[in-house]
């Protein structure tokens, strides 16, 4: 890809939490940028937003901190897999890394998976 190859993301890694906000009664996420992030163009930070699941996809709805996103909802399909302990799941399309890949051609954008391991269930 045409990620900057400086940035490591076993070492800084991305951070995506779902959790339910109880007053609200409404599914959220926040996603934290890598500090390592070299977006070209913008580094967003936090990104805020909803999420539901939708058959075996997840629509994810960004309303706070998207600006430098080409797309700020869609429904994604996903895998979650289980090997030993560690559970991930992969975003079959990009979505909150779409501005690590701005200078990448339409092909690789269009392939491309974003996977997230699970630390903790709460």
């Amino acid at each position: 890809t045409l990620i900057d190859p400086s940035h490591d993301f076993g070492t800084s890694p991305a951070t995506l939490r779902f959790y339910v906000d109880e007053k609200q009664q409404t599914n959220k996420f926040e996603f934290k940028n890598s500090e390592a992030s070299k977006a070209v163009g913008c580094k967003p930070v936090k990104i805020y937003g909803t999420w539901d699941i939708v058959g075996t996809s997840l629509h994810l709805l960004a309303k706070t901190g998207n600006d430098c996103m080409a797309v700020s909802g869609d429904t994604i399909p996903v895998d979650v897999s289980v090997v030993g302990c560690q559970v991930t799941m992969t975003l079959k399309q990009i979505f909150f890394m779409e501005p690590e890949m701005k200078e990448s051609d339409a092909v690789e954008r269009k392939t491309a998976t974003e996977v997230y391991t699970f630390v903790t269930a709460n």
